[in-house]
Order: C-alpha cells, then structure tokens, then sequence
C-alpha cells in the first residue's frame, strides 16, 4: 500500500512510467539481496489469493458425481 502511495505522488508530480521505475529501483539498491527476497516474497504473498479461502463444492448437489 507503501508503494502505491509513493507512485501515485510521483504520477502527481508529473514523472513517467520509466522515472518512477528507475526511482522505485534506486531506492532498493541499499538493500541486501535477502531483503529484497524477503520484500519480493512479501508482495507475492500479500496479492495471492489464500488457498483456504476458495469456494467449497457442494456436495449435495454434485454427490452423484464425486465418488
């Protein structure tokens, strides 16, 4: 949500695509290679759909089906 607060303001500033990158990038650089795994896995994770929440069959009405 961070990140898409910074890029708005930039947008606002009036950067392009290609500035806010290389801005975004910049800022990554002091960060060790786990850190940025670390953020990478986190931004994976929090736009993934969790698997629990899938909607369930109903098995009721499929039962004839699922042996």
């Amino acid at each position: 949500m961070e990140r898409l607060l910074e890029i708005k303001s930039l947008l606002e500033k009036g950067f392009n695509i290609k500035g806010i990158k290389q801005i975004i990038y910049d800022s990554q650089e002091h960060l060790t290679t786990d850190e940025q795994e670390i953020r990478k896995k986190m931004i994976v994770d929090a736009t993934q759909k969790p698997i629990g929440e899938t909607l369930p069959i109903n098995r009721g009405d499929l039962s004839r089906f699922i042996k």
